[in-house]
């Protein structure tokens, strides 16, 4: 089983309505997306000044299945709206047996 986390903050302009959409168009991939395991996008609750905005945690039987995501048109579309408005992302893959 193959982890994936992501998590971004967000510049501060319009940053409520772009976290909405954006949780919202990630909730949209595994229904598009079959090699989605488990999917989970999650808003931050914290107020602490490490914390990022939003995370997603999912997960893929292999490598190659996350490629494939990650290749998927749905995902691209999704990653070039997350481009407009992030200032800042984090990643951590691994396998966990």
């Amino acid at each position: 089983m193959l982890k994936h986390i992501v998590m971004w903050r967000l510049k501060d302009e319009n940053k409520t309505e772009n976290l909405k959409e954006m949780k919202q168009r990630l909730d949209s991939l595994p229904a598009v997306i079959g090699q989605i395991k488990r999917f989970e996008a999650g808003l931050n609750i914290t107020t602490d000044d490490a914390a990022m905005d939003i995370v997603l945690y999912s997960e893929f039987d292999n490598e190659d299945d996350l490629r494939i995501y990650q290749a998927h048109e749905a995902h691209h579309e999704v990653v070039q709206f997350i481009r407009q408005y992030a200032e800042e992302k984090k990643v951590v893959d691994y396998i966990c047996e």
